[in-house]
C-alpha cells in the first residue's frame, strides 16, 4: 500500500475531509471544521496559520495513531468556483498549508464537482505515477 489519501473539501466558512477509502462500503472516516480563517469575503483563504493548524486536526483525527504511519497525500478541492476563478497565490497557498500540516504530497482542484472516493482514489494513484515517471532517467 502506497499510503493513505486524504480528500479536503474547502467551502467558505467550513473545511471538510475524509480518508479515501479503496472499498465502496463503508466510507471512510470523515471530519469538518468551521472556522472564520475560511469565510474572507474576497477570498477563500483569511489567515493561513489557521487554515494549516485546521488541516494538522484534519490529519490529525482521520489517520491512524502510530508512528510508523506515512504522510498523507492529500487534495485539496476548492468547492465554490470563484469568478474568474482561483489565483496561482491561491492555490499555492493551500498547497503549502496541506503540505506544512504533514502531508507528503499534495494537490489543490479549483473547479468541477466534489470527488466520490473512487474518483479521489484513482485521482490519487496517477498523480504518483506521474510523479514517479516524471523522476525516471531516461
Amino acid at each position: 500500500m502506497w499510503g493513505h489519501c486524504i480528500y479536503v473539501c474547502v467551502q467558505p466558512g467550513q473545511l471538510q475531509a475524509r480518508l479515501v477509502v479503496d472499498q465502496p462500503q463503508p466510507a471512510g472516516p470523515q471530519w469538518s471544521a468551521e472556522h472564520a480563517a475560511l469565510a474572507h469575503p474576497r477570498t477563500l483563504m483569511g489567515d493561513y496559520f489557521a487554515v494549516q493548524a485546521l488541516l494538522r486536526q484534519a490529519y490529525a483525527a482521520l489517520l491512524p495513531r502510530h508512528w510508523l504511519t506515512p504522510a498523507p497525500v492529500v487534495i485539496v478541492h476548492l468547492l465554490p468556483e470563484a469568478q474568474g476563478g482561483y489565483t496561482q497565490v491561491e492555490s499555492r497557498a493551500f498547497r503549502e498549508a496541506a503540505l506544512r500540516a504533514g502531508a507528503r504530497k499534495a494537490w489543490v482542484l479549483a473547479q468541477g464537482a466534489a470527488l466520490s472516493d473512487a474518483q479521489a482514489l484513482d485521482f490519487c494513484r496517477q498523480g504518483l505515477l506521474s510523479a514517479a515517471v516524471q523522476r525516471l532517467p531516461d
